[in-house]
């Protein structure tokens, strides 16, 4: 789908912000048995104190920071795109939740037969096949813009939230404009980009319906045997 594939790009747009979490120390001094017992009790009757951030403004900043790779490396997106990819990859790398997109994609008995060091190695692979897919339609960029709406519950009370948003494409004319949604995680005291809906379509989803069929196709499927097919993918890519 056309529209879809144009889409993709401004949703790599916005899932582009480095999420933050605000974390504090406290110690105090006196004897060294007053200091077991303050960590003691800090442990085990306080958390962390923090301000959770509001996923609309979370997502408005992921628009403008992506948005801002894109005006500063336009004059190289045509002639030498691995340099903005590699800009985009440094920025969503970190508020992308790919464990838990790792997990819904592969069937809980691979993940679960599989030893950590293969769920690590499906995860760096999976991310990148991400990057890779959906960093094409970046070259594309024209000055689109994205106008993200705020949250239509109450997020405070909410593990995930959607939020919803609409591309607008100035040259095309309002008729051409998009709207897509993101579903993000609460991550202590941020948020982490797990799956957009465009036209209803969620694209984890239609992930997971490939690597069901690269399984299908396996002769021993595995995690590990999936990574290798993911990581040639990504090098015939790349």
């Amino acid at each position: 789908m056309k529209s879809y594939r144009r889409l993709i790009f401004r949703t790599l747009t916005v899932a582009s912000i480095f999420g933050s979490s605000v974390a504090f120390a406290q110690s105090t001094a006196s004897t060294a048995a007053k200091a077991v017992v303050a960590v003691t009790a800090a442990a085990a009757n306080t958390a962390p104190s923090c301000t959770l951030m509001d996923p609309q403004v979370f997502t408005q900043n992921a628009v403008d920071q992506v948005l801002g790779i894109l005006a500063k490396d336009k004059t190289v997106i045509g002639s030498n795109f691995s340099v903005v990819q590699q800009d985009i990859q440094g920025v969503l790398s970190p508020i992308i939740g790919i464990e838990i997109m790792s997990k819904f994609v592969v069937p809980s008995t691979i993940w679960a037969a599989a030893a950590s060091s293969d769920q690590l190695a499906f995860e760096d692979a999976f991310l990148q096949f991400n990057i890779n897919l959906y960093s094409t339609p970046l070259k594309d960029f024209a000055n689109q813009t994205i106008e993200v709406y705020s949250s239509r519950v109450d997020w405070t009370t909410q593990s995930r939230v959607q939020i919803n948003s609409v591309i607008h494409n100035p040259a095309a004319g309002p008729g051409a404009d998009i709207p897509v949604s993101f579903i993000l995680q609460k991550n202590g005291c941020s948020w982490l980009f797990i799956d957009f809906v465009v036209d209803n379509i969620s694209a984890l989803a239609n992930i997971q319906q490939q690597i069901q069929a690269i399984l299908q196709n396996l002769q021993t499927p595995g995690l590990a045997a999936l990574t290798a097919v993911i990581a040639k993918h990504n090098a015939s890519t790349s």
